[in-house]
């Protein structure tokens, strides 16, 4: 059984919205499938009361568009926002309550903000034929504010027949861990099942809401967005990089361009590794080494921190934590299932072989630790020329974020979506990643 857990959903959502495939449909579609269950379960919903527990996110707007779909059919609904207005969170949510709120002859639209508020409103869940939970689902994060508590015991303690959008509120999506949890009698998933759900499977209803299957393997700005939030969480030391070069490097552009990127940049020739030690301390504190490509990897890796990753462009094993970023340049007129097929597997033998990461680049960059494999056919190729420029800016993602295949599949996006003038000025670049990463 195929499971996603709450992360790679929103790397998922992302991804589909870059292949042309809106959040807002995917929102529309959620709300319809909602629909479809609870028409079914209810057995018709005309003149039902149907209570519809939104929160300010994505898992409120679904059930926002439920709401609609619901009213269209006859229902009786009433929605209650545990928010304000003003704390909606995304703009397809922010359009759904734009739409329900201009819908007073069919639906009771209530914002509460306390749980002393929504005790006022008691009498409709016992009121209601129907509960639908549409308070975080995913967006579950650590204990429960006290009106979401209230909502779930209220809801719990009615006979309604109850409905969970996506995960049940108050279920931690991945670990199936929680104090207080909306009790559903049928939940609601979209796309794939996520972890906790699998001891619930016969509560569950699977509903494609129409995510492309190219979303879960494009390596997209779903990866990117992800870094960014794993960058913006991570309270420890980040972002030290060292850049060991070679004879054709000494006045390198590749220093330039790292240099402008947001992290703390030292560099050496590799013979100075042997002769000073306080280089060698300084690669010791590294977060990621970055190995310039006329630079022999057993210069190096001697001296490489175990624990940190030796970025290089030699497929050669080495003794020490790599990531290998690799030229590959094949040209391929298109790709279908089978080109795709073929390179997974290829790449996938190649991780394994090495023991690390790889990123491939070529007409169709692939991605993989082994285990994930991302692949990334969108925007431009690149040409070898900006090849070199290509593993500084994985190098210079990994030490930021202290997560190698994320930041390889960042830096594909990223390399790809930039216009192809942009690739060969190193200050142009430096200026297009930081804009990428939000840190312009």
């Amino acid at each position: 059984m195929k499971t996603v857990t709450a992360e790679e959903m929103a790397v998922i959502d992302l991804n589909s919205e870059y292949l042309g495939v809106s959040r807002a449909l995917l929102m529309e579609n959620a709300g319809a499938a909602v629909c479809r269950t609870v028409v079914e379960r209810a057995h018709g919903v005309e003149g039902k009361r149907i209570l519809v527990l939104c929160g300010s996110g994505n898992n409120g707007g679904d059930g926002m568009a439920a709401a609609r779909h619901l009213a269209s059919l006859g229902a009786q609904i009433t929605i209650i926002l545990l928010s304000t207005p003003d704390k909606i969170k995304t703009e397809e949510a922010r359009t759904n309550y734009k739409a329900v709120a201009n819908m007073p002859l069919s639906i009771r639209l209530i914002t509460v903000k306390s749980a002393e508020e929504l005790e006022e409103h008691s009498n409709l869940f016992q009121e209601a034929d129907v509960v639908i939970d549409a308070m975080l689902g995913t967006g579950v994060r650590g204990k429960l504010s006290d009106v979401f508590a209230r909502a779930i015991k209220l809801s719990n303690e009615t006979n309604a027949l109850r409905v969970a959008v996506d995960v049940p509120t108050g279920l931690d999506p991945d670990t199936g861990a929680g104090d207080i949890i909306f009790e559903p009698h049928v939940i609601v998933t979209f796309h794939a099942y996520k972890p906790a759900l699998h001891n619930m499977s016969e509560k569950v209803v699977l509903s494609s809401i129409g995510i492309p299957p190219e979303a879960e393997m494009l390596a997209g700005p779903g990866q990117l967005n992800m870094l960014r939030r794993k960058m913006e969480a991570d309270n420890g030391p980040r972002g030290v990089l060292t850049y060991v070069y070679g004879e054709e490097d000494r006045g390198s552009a590749v220093r330039e361009l790292l240099g402008r990127l947001p992290c703390s940049l030292h560099s050496c020739h590799f013979e100075d590794l042997i002769i000073d030690q306080r280089t060698r301390q300084t690669l010791l504190r590294s977060n990621a080494v970055l190995v310039a490509g006329d630079v022999e990897i057993t210069s190096v890796a001697p001296f490489a921190p175990k624990s940190r990753p030796l970025i290089v462009t030699q497929p050669s094993p080495v003794e020490a934590r790599a990531c290998y970023v690799l030229w590959r340049g094949a040209h391929l007129q298109s790709i279908d299932k089978d080109h795709a097929t073929r390179l997974k597997s290829q790449v996938e033998q190649l991780a394994q072989r090495l023991g690390s990461p790889v990123y491939v680049v070529g007409e169709v960059d692939a991605i993989s630790n082994g285990e994930k494999t991302y692949l990334n056919w969108l925007g431009g190729s690149i040409e070898q020329e900006s090849f070199t420029y290509v593993s500084a800016v994985a190098a210079g993602l990994i030490a930021l974020s202290g997560e190698p295949l994320l930041a390889l599949a960042a830096t594909s996006y990223i390399m790809r979506s930039i216009a192809k003038e942009t690739l060969g000025d190193p200050s142009a670049l430096a200026v297009a990643v930081r804009e990428k990463l939000g840190m312009s």
